[in-house]
């Protein structure tokens, strides 16, 4: 993990106020369940939906958890580091269960 993201990790585990990290993975399970029980056809799901969602539901700004732990960043490997980080790997497993999906291909390549 780079000096940034290490800073970050101690800045956020210090200075959050708000929002706590077991909510976002709350309000990520809900979604996703949400739409696995939708009647409706799921819109696609897109990184800057997600990062809405990080803007919705949290005060910080959505940049500082993009080098955040093993899976706030680009691709996902190891252990999440805290909750905050389980909430992106739920994320980050969801869109890898998505696309081995041949339901979800029209999505995808869309």
């Amino acid at each position: 993990r780079s000096s940034v993201g290490t800073f970050i990790h101690l800045t956020y585990s210090f200075t959050m106020d708000k929002m706590n990290p077991a909510h976002l993975l709350v309000l990520a399970a809900v979604c996703i369940s949400l739409l696995g029980a939708s009647s409706i056809a799921p819109q696609p799901l897109t990184i800057h939906q997600f990062r809405k969602m990080i803007e919705c539901t949290n005060t910080r700004p959505w940049w500082n958890f993009a080098d955040y732990g093993c899976y706030c960043s680009y691709g996902g490997n190891s252990t999440a580091v805290d909750q905050l980080d389980r909430c992106c790997q739920t994320h980050y497993n969801c869109y890898s269960q998505a696309k081995d999906n041949p339901a979800c291909k029209p999505i995808w390549d869309s």
